[in-house]
């Protein structure tokens, strides 16, 4: 423990009720359980021309686990929901060891009264309204399986990508027109016309070879379960080429007829906007195409659309585009859309003006992540991998 908080006395344990209440399910899976089984590799990957050991990946895994239990302490739920995704786990501590890297050669530092101020002002560790060094020391052993020091260090690197990510995006604004799109996208209500293509249409023009079968199994086993039938999921085991292969073909099949819908949608939207150059109306260039129009309710990005699913994606198309104006193709659960926005209901602009310098840096907070993220996708292109992050449980418990 950094020695402001080493001064304390911690000897006694006190569960407090706040942490029943708030850490009902964390303990089942810890945070700093990763560990090398001795499979594999030598090493988990290459990053900067550096090897990464598996234990320092383990460590990585770790400090992820625990920032979200620090993110999502008060949404038990959401954070075993994140826990439980091995996968992503892995994928993020990658990219942690990436931004640290990065970080270490533009020597970014984090100060001890930096990693305190974070420690003592989160409500995780607060007894009303003040850090309580007992319900941080229950909460560390019990809950998180970290002794201070380590948790510390966790804290440091997590302040440390923080600021780093922050410098990087320093130059990253908005406008004013990106904040009221942005606005109206979250608060608004739209009406699309839109013409649907059904990747349905396309299963019979399209085929699977038995060896695209088999390369897919090949490249995903791992991950495919077989529960024989009668018995619970207790008694799933990785399934057989036989077993899984008309899951394959179907899978891929219905891949190929989706990617097929999407060229056809393409083709027909490219038409639908030179027709609509030429003075055409979006429902009458349709039409000409021998293509059916359909129109939404009016609608808000929380809903659910019938024959389309979920509405998030197209109110954001809808907010970029004017009355009258098209758009596509646009990946919908239904399947394929072409969207004309035919009505537009804006949010309270007396609300709006009220909220707008809060939202305004909400958005830009966005705006500056996805800069960041950019960016790390772009490094991650240099890093070597040797492991298969969706078979990480074959190298750490």
């Amino acid at each position: 423990m950094l020695k402001f908080f080493r001064k304390k006395n911690v000897a006694k344990m006190v569960f407090w009720g706040l942490i029943i209440l708030i850490l009902p399910g964390f303990v089942l899976y810890g945070v700093y359980s990763a560990s090398s089984k001795g499979k594999g590799p030598a090493f988990v990957g290459l990053i900067d021309g550096n090897k990464i050991s598996f234990e320092d990946f383990g460590k990585s895994i770790g400090s992820i686990r625990c920032q979200i239990l620090l993110n999502y302490f008060n949404q038990p739920q959401m954070a075993e929901n994140f826990l439980k995704n091995r996968p992503f786990v892995a994928k993020v501590a990658w990219d942690r060891l990436i931004m640290l890297r990065e970080a270490q050669k533009q020597r970014v530092k984090a100060a001890d009264d930096e990693v305190r101020g974070f420690i003592r002002s989160h409500p995780l560790f607060l007894k009303d309204g003040k850090f309580d060094d007992k319900t941080y020391a229950h909460i560390l052993r019990y809950s998180f399986g970290l002794e201070p020091r380590s948790f510390e260090e966790i804290v440091r690197d997590s302040i440390i990508i923080r600021k780093m990510g922050d410098a990087m995006a320093k130059d990253v604004s908005i406008t004013d027109d990106e904040v009221a799109r942005a606005y109206q996208e979250e608060s608004g209500k739209f009406k699309l016309a839109y013409v649907m293509v059904d990747p349905k249409d396309f299963l019979d023009k399209v085929s699977v070879d038995d060896e695209e079968v088999k390369q897919y199994y090949e490249n995903n086993k791992a991950g495919m379960m077989f529960t024989p039938q009668g018995q619970d999921k207790s008694a799933a085991r990785q399934a057989s080429f036989e077993e899984a292969k008309d899951t394959i073909r179907k899978l891929l099949t219905e891949a190929k007829a989706r990617r097929s819908a999407f060229t056809d949608a393409q083709e027909s939207y490219k038409k639908i906007a030179d027709l609509m150059a030429e003075k055409q109306s979006f429902e009458a260039a349709a039409q000409k195409l021998g293509l059916k129009v359909s129109e939404t309710p009016l609608f808000s990005r929380t809903d659910y659309l019938e024959g389309m699913g979920e509405a998030a994606l197209l109110a954001a198309v809808a907010a970029s585009l004017d009355i009258g104006q098209a758009a596509g193709p646009i990946e919908t659960r239904g399947g394929i859309a072409i969207v004309k926005l035919s009505e537009i209901e804006k949010p309270d602009q007396e609300k709006f003006a009220k909220e707008k310098d809060d939202f305004a840096r909400a958005v830009l907070e966005r705006k500056r992540g996805r800069f960041v993220e950019d960016w790390l996708r772009e490094v991650e292109k240099t890093t070597t991998l040797n492991v298969r992050l969706d078979d990480i449980d074959k190298y750490f418990r």
